[in-house]
């Protein structure tokens, strides 16, 4: 009599994706670097769609367990293919897109790996501008304007942080839930770095102006009325923030 087929383990088989993803980088992508050192991030890149199309059959297939295994690789290889293609402060101008077009994602189709994923990237963001920050990394222009690379970030950051803290809390009120409460209060806290940083960088008073914003800062709604007086105290000071934003 014949043994029965044992049955499908989805967890099994999302563990053998990651082991096949990590066999296959080892050992073809340091062949592919030293023969092809210009298709490193064509290679990439590629790895990082055949495993999105793993996840939406995956998703077809109701199969959530391979699908965040999936999401998780292809996510994984598609955000380090960006610094193989730009330079280092491009590259966090483009992370800071994608942690808030993942955290839309995860909160229009209700997926929590995306959000996740956002806050992740959000965090690597946020080291990264602290530590190499980029300071001597030129100008860039907008609007005719010539801006200090290390100020632009600044402003994008915030803008970046600000959006999805403001993008999860709505979601969350909706929800109606404190499951990920960490996530909102973690949005909120990046976005208060880098206004004070952002502060710092473009008040030609920033103490006295971070001393009246930061006591304002709080989590949740206290954000925004911190970003309020925040606002009003460079308003105060247009013209010689204006100076200090653009490049001297």
């Amino acid at each position: 009599m014949p043994l029965p087929a044992p049955a499908e383990d989805p967890q099994q088989m999302a563990c053998a994706h990651f082991l096949n993803l990590l066999l296959y980088f080892v050992i073809a992508y340091p062949k592919i670097a030293e023969l092809y050192p210009a298709q490193r991030f064509n290679f990439f890149m590629a790895v990082g769609i055949v495993y999105l199309a793993g996840a939406f059959i995956s998703a077809r297939r109701l199969s959530n367990t391979l699908f965040v295994s999936n999401i998780l690789a292809a996510v994984s290889m598609l955000t380090l293919a960006v610094p193989l293609k730009c330079l280092p402060y491009h590259t966090s101008v483009v992370w800071c897109a994608e942690a808030a077009f993942l955290l839309a994602v995860g909160c229009a189709f209700e997926r929590r790996v995306f959000r996740w994923l956002s806050a992740v990237i959000s965090v690597v963001l946020c080291a990264k501008y602290l530590f190499f920050r980029c300071g001597s990394a030129g100008a860039v222009p907008v609007f005719g304007q010539q801006i200090a690379w290390l100020k632009f970030l600044s402003a994008w950051e915030l803008l970046g942080a600000g959006a999805c803290f403001f993008i999860h809390r709505r979601w969350q009120m909706k929800q109606m839930t404190a499951e990920e409460q960490p996530l909102t209060a973690g949005f909120a806290a990046l976005a208060v770095i880098y206004l004070t940083f952002f502060l710092w960088l473009v008040t030609p008073r920033p103490g006295v102006t971070l001393v009246i914003s930061l006591k304002r800062l709080r989590w949740g709604g206290g954000f925004f009325r911190g970003v309020v007086v925040s606002a009003v105290v460079c308003g105060g000071n247009h013209g010689d923030c204006r100076r200090a934003f653009l490049l001297d």
